[in-house]
């Protein structure tokens, strides 16, 4: 079992991204994908498997994971585990009704997460750490900076479904 958010989440961050800040900065959208999430997390305990028979191992050996694989049921919790722990060490609070949206008192950052996605709104020079802190923990794909400035995305197509920034 993983956390999935409900579509309420995504619409409040979007919509902090439309709120101007008390200081008058204007807040951004970050969209980041952890590619292999699934692949990240560390087996926990011993987890054995059957090898195939391309492994030309003698009969009766296995194979003992130290990562998760794709088709097993525990990796997405693992995965949720390991993620989670990395924002709230980087100062992130997990959400209590939410346990899929993640908030920087700080940095004013705030994050929805779902699957392999990261949303995150915050201002530009806090969307940049967190993309970089990022990047330490996980292979990352950045899919777009949405925002009113010239060099910011216009558009992206993100968790099926497009998300477009406009006047």
């Amino acid at each position: 079992f993983a956390e999935i958010p409900q579509l309420e989440p995504k619409k409040m961050t979007l919509s902090r991204a439309a709120t101007r800040r008390r200081d008058g900065q204007i807040r951004k959208i970050r969209f980041i994908v952890a590619k292999k999430a699934h692949l990240n997390p560390k087996v926990e305990g011993d987890v054995y498997i059957e090898l195939p028979e391309e492994a030309n191992c003698p009969p009766g050996m296995c194979g003992k994971l130290n990562f998760w694989l794709y088709g097993f049921r525990p990796p997405a919790a693992a995965w949720e585990k390991l993620y989670s722990e990395e924002l709230e060490g980087a100062g992130f609070i997990r959400g209590t009704s939410c346990g899929a949206v993640f908030y920087h008192p700080i940095r004013d950052i705030s994050c929805v997460f779902h699957g392999d996605d990261f949303t995150f709104c915050g201002i530009e020079e806090d969307l940049i750490w967190i993309r970089d802190l990022m990047a330490t923990w996980f292979e990352i794909q950045v899919r777009a900076l949405l925002g009113p400035d010239e060099k910011d995305d216009e558009e992206v197509v993100f968790g099926g479904r497009i998300v477009t920034w406009t006047e």
